[in-house]
């Protein structure tokens, strides 16, 4: 494995990494003509109130599980591709989660989740890119909306340490077996046995390591004394000089 965590085997670059590449670029681009269409039958359908609202649901939920797969499957390729860099910006972490709550809100309906958001504890400015650390919380509170019970509470909150900012999303699922925490950040690692709806590929949490590790962060799991699973973010804070 490459020393920069991102989680990738020697010869990836060669030909059958091409090739693999070449395939779910194929792929993101057939995805992307659905979700198109997708996005089409959801505005042909919305002023149509004789269309009973749970198949216009259904059909947003499906087109936002296809633009997650699409990030994610992109994601993959540039990683694959060595392509790593990060932009260096300040970025306001309360708002990123805000918006991948936003993003995500659709599936949290589906399943009767809200959201308790301790703002005061996540105003930390960080820096990084504000579009990859946005994947990485849509990642988060989509996994932890899978696992989650319906109608429980997912929990988002932060602290300082010492140049670190530490945020985390924690939800009340079963978790993973003991000693299986670090595993389930490997590439195509699935939770088959406890996943509620379809298997997804086990990206998201491979790609949420990823681009934690390019921040010069770490990520890591816990269940915590009230039996809940937690993911637990540690990234630099941005210099209070903004150098």
């Amino acid at each position: 494995m490459s020393s920069n965590g991102n989680g990738i085997a020697n010869g990836t670059n060669g030909k059958n990494g091409k090739k693999r590449r070449k395939r779910i670029i194929w792929a993101v681009i057939m995805l992307t003509v659905v979700c198109g269409g997708g996005y089409g039958v959801m505005a042909a359908l919305r002023p149509n109130r004789t269309i009973d609202p749970s198949k216009l649901a259904n059909v947003e939920r499906g087109v936002l599980r296809l633009m997650r797969l699409i990030d994610n499957l992109l994601e993959s390729v540039r990683i694959e591709a060595g392509q790593h860099s990060i932009r260096q910006q300040p970025v306001d972490l309360a708002d990123v989660i805000t918006d991948a709550r936003g993003l995500i809100a659709p599936l949290l309906r589906q399943r009767q989740l809200s959201i308790e958001l301790d703002e005061s504890s996540i105003g930390a400015i960080v820096r990084g890119d504000a579009q990859r650390l946005g994947q990485v919380f849509v990642n988060l509170i989509a996994n932890a909306a899978k696992f989650a019970p319906e109608g429980s509470t997912i929990r988002i909150g932060g602290q300082r340490s010492g140049s670190q900012t530490e945020v985390w999303v924690e939800d009340e699922g079963p978790g993973v077996p003991e000693g299986a925490s670090g595993a389930i950040f490997e590439r195509f690692q699935r939770g088959a046995d406890t996943e509620p709806d379809a298997p997804g590929l086990g990206l998201g949490l491979w790609i949420v390591k990823s681009i934690i590790e390019r921040h010069g962060g770490s990520v890591r799991m816990e269940r915590t004394r009230e039996r809940r699973t937690r993911f637990i973010l540690s990234l630099p804070q941005e210099p209070e000089d903004g150098a």
